[in-house]
């Protein structure tokens, strides 16, 4: 089945209710390519809030073979990304004291990026990806890649090779319909003092900074702290410690063990929980789903009148977020004449429904527009100090969350 709805909470089993829906969405990194239709598939896209447990997520749950047997994003393409995985990699390897005896496993590994820098610093690593082209491009870097979906039997067939000090899902945990499920295959790698290292959208900060572009079919659920330790309570487990780093607009760090872990910081949880409770909860579902209309409302006024000035507008990225951002709000090559982005797969393709141009950075100095559209805006700072040419050149940057805005 391409498309099931979710009736229960995926965390707890409790009851969730609509706040926001988005709208019929094409499945956000499925890119147009040339010679496809540009009537592409689109399904609904809908956050739901549990009443019990607070837990934010998707209801609807696409196949995930779909979004994930053939993936066009990788890290490594950023030098953002580069940086935060090899200061991950260090923090880790000091926090669980990891050396040549010790083996970590990346679930969702992509091309590799995050494992190569435990490898530079003498541990032994080992991957699971369920897209073809990563796996192989993996591979052929020299880490060891398993091209396949995380569950409790391929655990089981890994963990026979030896356990792991450490397994990683950074930016994959949202991706999963059965987390719990997950969450005991993950520990089924790990040996007993094994620490299961999850990295996911903080849902507080998409609340606090609006960022509606960030729901899309992939991230299945949205977690703030309370949800996501009431969720390791409810398999005996422990959220030991989290932390907030800044990547994708403010993501968790959280570090999962079984009880009586060394790392146990519960005062450290409890702090997170209270600095988050202003945007868990009803009312600030509320908010969102108020604010998420008015940045699209803004947004096309923005650029009308951009456009009725005798300006032209182009965008930088094309993630995910681009494709729902650009859907949600009704913009097409009308408003954008062109996206550029670094990543050489993703060149060639179209933005699908939005039907917009993916090109190379050299367009900006062949083509240049007035204003420069941030879709990837968590890479803001990056972006402008490589685009600086543009601003010499008397054009702007807008960024579009939580506020639409000329910078």
């Amino acid at each position: 089945m391409t498309l099931s709805w979710r009736a229960s909470c995926r965390g707890c089993g409790g009851a969730p209710e609509d706040f926001l829906s988005l709208g019929e969405q094409p499945l956000a990194n499925r890119l147009r390519k040339a010679g496809e239709s540009v009537d592409v598939a689109r399904y609904s896209l809908t956050l739901c809030r549990c009443t019990s447990c607070d837990l934010v997520q998707l209801r609807e749950v696409v196949d995930p073979a779909m979004m994930f047997a053939d993936y066009l994003y990788v890290p490594s393409t950023s030098s953002t990304m580069v940086a935060h995985f090899d200061a991950l990699a260090g923090e880790a390897v000091t926090r669980l004291g990891l050396g040549s005896d010790s083996l970590v496993i990346d679930v969702g590994s992509n091309d590799g990026l995050l494992l190569s820098r435990f490898r530079e610093r003498g541990v032994r690593v080992s991957g699971i990806e369920p897209a073809e082209n990563l796996a192989a491009r993996a591979n052929a870097s020299g880490i060891p890649t398993t091209c396949a979906f995380l569950d409790v039997s391929v655990a089981r067939e890994l963990a026979s090779q030896g356990k792991a000090s450490l397994v990683c899902a950074t930016n994959v945990f949202a991706h999963v319909d059965d987390i719990r499920g997950f969450m005991r295959a993950a520990f089924e790698l790990l040996d007993d003092h094994g620490v299961f290292l999850v990295e996911v959208q903080s849902w507080a900060d998409t609340v606090a900074t609006l960022a509606f572009d960030m729901t899309y079919h992939e991230h299945l659920t949205y977690y703030a702290t309370s949800p996501l330790a009431r969720v390791c309570r409810e398999e005996g487990l422990v959220l030991l410690d989290v932390d907030r780093v800044t990547t994708h607009g403010g993501s968790l760090r959280a570090w999962i063990g079984r009880p009586g872990h060394r790392l146990n910081r519960p005062e450290r949880v409890a702090e997170r929980v209270a600095l988050e409770s202003p945007f868990v909860g009803p009312s600030a579902s509320a908010r969102f789903a108020k604010g998420a209309h008015g940045v699209r409302d803004q947004l096309r006024a923005l650029l009308a009148a951009i456009r009725n000035d005798g300006g032209r507008v182009a965008a930088y990225g094309a993630p995910a977020k681009a494709t729902v951002l650009l859907n949600f709000c009704d913009l097409g090559p009308t408003d954008v004449a062109y996206v550029v982005d670094r990543n050489e797969a993703k060149q060639g393709h179209w933005i699908p429904g939005a039907e917009i141009p993916i090109v190379g950075p050299s367009r900006l100095a062949a083509d240049p527009p007035t204003h420069l559209l941030l879709l990837a805006w968590n890479l803001a700072d990056e972006i402008m100090a490589e685009q600086a040419s543009l601003r010499r050149a008397g054009g702007a940057f807008i960024l579009p969350v939580p506020v639409p805005r000329i910078v």
